[in-house]
């Protein structure tokens, strides 16, 4: 799958130390590297989860975007701070951090994601 992802995790570092500890293996200092070890060392079975379960564990503010050849995952930080737009474009969902990349596209903006809200 492809992840985009704006923000900063404020303790991306103690948790990827924390993930070391378990036999992780970073190849850079990347938050989002250390989101996506929290994705794949998830016990949960289901993508959907995994992602819920990786989010919980970090702190900080962001906006996250996953996509697999099934299905697209976007998800915003619990406080808002990073913003995370859901729109249309002749029967796709977008997501976007701004509602210009919306208009670029010609895209619908439908609407802003809640704080803390995950959409599938």
């Amino acid at each position: 799958f492809a992840v985009a992802h704006n923000g900063n995790l404020t303790n991306a570092m103690t948790v990827q130390r924390a993930l070391q500890k378990q036999g992780a293996i970073f190849s850079s200092t990347s938050d989002t590297e250390t989101l996506l070890h929290l994705v794949a060392t998830s016990k949960e079975r289901d993508l959907n989860s995994r992602f819920i379960d990786a989010v919980r564990q970090v702190e900080g503010a962001f906006s996250l975007v996953a996509m697999t050849a099934k299905k697209m995952i976007g998800c915003r930080d619990p406080l808002g701070i990073r913003p995370l737009v859901l729109g249309d474009l002749d029967g796709a969902w977008i997501l976007a951090s701004e509602t210009c990349a919306l208009d670029i596209i010609g895209a619908r903006f439908v609407r802003d994601l809640k704080p803390g809200e995950m959409v599938v």
